[in-house]
C-alpha cells in the first residue's frame, strides 16, 4: 500500500487503507465487497459536501 501510494491514482493513504480492509474483511465475497466501497464512497462524499455546506452556513451568519 505504501509503494502504490506514490502514484497519483491512490496517493489519498487513508482511502487506500479501508479499500485494503474492506477487501480482507468481505473474506472474498466480490458482492459484499462492492456494496461496501459504493456506501463508503457516497460516505464520503456526503461528508464532504456536508461539511463544506456547514463551514459555509456558520461563516456567512457570522460576517453579518
Amino acid at each position: 500500500m505504501c509503494i502504490i501510494a506514490k502514484s497519483e491514482w491512490f496517493d489519498f493513504c487513508p482511502g487506500t487503507f479501508m479499500g485494503c480492509f474492506i477487501t480482507f474483511a468481505a473474506d472474498g465475497n466480490w458482492s459484499v465487497l462492492a456494496i461496501s466501497l459504493v456506501i463508503g464512497a457516497f460516505l464520503g462524499l456526503s461528508c464532504e459536501y456536508g461539511g463544506n455546506w456547514l463551514y459555509q452556513a456558520v461563516t456567512e451568519k457570522k460576517r453579518m
